[in-house]
């Protein structure tokens, strides 16, 4: 009898943990292709910047616009994001461009050629103290003088 009851109940346990379900099971299985939704997010990677454009719009008050040219790698990439940051305490502005894949670079048919691109961004000069100001747009430096 003993040796019946010992056999039974870890037989009852396992039958009793295998029966639990819960929250935080992950399922092995692999869905069909067309059942997968995307959502991997487009990597991004800096643009190639290769000038910088200082320009003044107005003195009174100092109104300024950066110019940034570069170059697409080829003919599938597009801008991404534009990201301008003032940082106050360095007297600096930062300009980030990023590209990604365009549209046409799912169907395979890019030109390998490098695509030229410009971009006019207006600076956050409003209230600046007199000094030397630096803007960096993707590595390529310019500074400016505010009296």
């Amino acid at each position: 009898m003993k040796k019946l009851a010992l056999i039974f109940i870890p037989i009852f346990l396992f039958g009793c943990t295998t029966a639990i379900n819960t929250d935080d099971e992950t399922s092995t299985e692999t869905p069909d292709a067309t059942e997968v939704e995307d959502t991997e997010e487009i990597p991004e990677v800096l643009a190639l910047v290769d000038e910088l454009e200082l320009n003044i719009v107005s003195q009174n008050p100092l109104q300024m616009e950066a110019t940034v040219k570069g170059n697409f790698r080829n003919g599938c990439e597009e801008i991404a994001r534009r990201k301008i940051t003032h940082l106050f305490q360095e007297n600096r502005f930062e300009i980030k461009i990023t590209t990604k894949p365009n549209e046409q670079a799912e169907g395979g048919a890019c030109t390998q050629a490098l695509v030229p691109f410009e971009k006019t961004e207006s600076l956050p000069t409003q209230g600046l103290k007199a000094g030397e100001y630096t803007v960096d747009a993707n590595g390529i430096t310019k500074s400016f003088i505010v009296e």
